[in-house]
């Protein structure tokens, strides 16, 4: 679990690293994907014990845990403003940033009827894509008090 490591961290500034390696291994799981699925990024629900796995091209798998279930959807919307490069899910939703610098919101807890509907937001792009060449590095994002944050790491630099 991270909560003890973060109350160590607190109380002496410091992590025993052998302690760290064990608990913090990742644990092997088979999880049956939908056919050709490619997941490429994974993104965890902020409400539940479920994570979104997507494509870079607007396919996902809603997967819940501890069972591994997949439920298969589409991203609506999404077609026509760059391949995904990443995803944040929160209480409003699924926020996504493609490679041409594109923000899109895709509103609600969860897909519904194997459809998760995405909308471009307005007036919000990354400036990632240079030349109008799509970006090829890495973008984390998230949402605070209702605005979104990113940050980018261009390959390279």
């Amino acid at each position: 679990e991270l909560m003890p490591q973060l109350q160590e961290v607190a109380r002496f500034g410091t992590l025993d690293s052998a302690s760290a390696t064990l608990s913090m291994a990742p644990a092997a799981t088979e999880v049956q994907w939908p056919a050709i699925f490619e997941p490429q990024l994974l993104t965890c629900s902020a409400h539940a014990e479920t994570a979104v796995a997507l494509s870079r091209h607007g396919r996902g798998a809603l997967v819940s845990t501890p069972a591994m279930d997949v439920e298969a959807f589409v991203l609506q919307g999404v077609a026509g403003h760059g391949a995904i490069v990443a995803a944040s899910w929160d209480t409003q939703g699924l926020m996504i940033v493609t490679s041409m610098g594109n923000l899109l919101e895709c509103a609600g807890a969860a897909p519904k009827a194997g459809k998760w509907a995405c909308k471009l937001l307005a007036g919000a792009k990354l400036p990632i894509a240079v030349a109008g060449q799509p970006f090829k590095g890495s973008v984390a994002m998230s949402r605070a008090a209702g605005e979104g944050q990113a940050a980018g790491f261009f390959k390279g630099e």
